[in-house]
C-alpha cells in the first residue's frame, strides 16, 4: 500500500479522502499483496478444514445481514429453478405424492 502511496503520490488521508464518496456503508478492506487481489476472502484454518472453497463475509451492519441471505437464497435458487422446471413434467407423469416429487 504504501508503495502505491508513493507511486500516486497521495498520502493516506488523502487517499481515504479520494475513496470515501464511493462508500456507501462500513467495508472491510483486506490486506493482500498485489497477488492476491483477485482472491475471494478466505480463511485457510477452515479452507484447510472443509476441503472446499468457502467464501468469507464480513458483514457489519444488519442491511448486510439480511442482503446477504437474500443473495445467498436467490443464487443457489436461480441454479436450481431451471432444473425444477425441466423436471416437473417428467416427475408430474410419474408420482402423485410432493415429497415423492421432492425426492425425484
Amino acid at each position: 500500500m504504501e508503495d502505491i502511496l508513493i507511486h500516486l503520490g497521495l498520502s493516506r488521508d488523502d487517499y481515504i479522502l479520494a475513496i470515501r464518496p464511493s462508500l456507501k456503508r462500513p467495508t472491510v478492506f483486506l490486506k493482500r499483496s498485489s497477488l492476491e487481489v483477485a482472491n475471494i476472502a478466505y480463511n485457510p484454518i477452515l479452507l484447510k478444514l472443509f476441503e472446499a472453497n468457502i467464501d468469507i463475509q464480513f458483514i457489519l451492519e444488519i442491511y448486510g445481514v439480511a442482503n446477504y441471505i437474500i443473495n445467498y437464497i436467490s443464487k443457489t435458487e436461480a441454479g436450481l429453478s431451471k432444473l425444477l422446471r425441466d423436471a416437473a413434467p417428467d416427475i408430474d407423469n410419474n408420482y402423485k405424492k410432493p415429497r415423492e416429487k421432492l425426492r425425484q
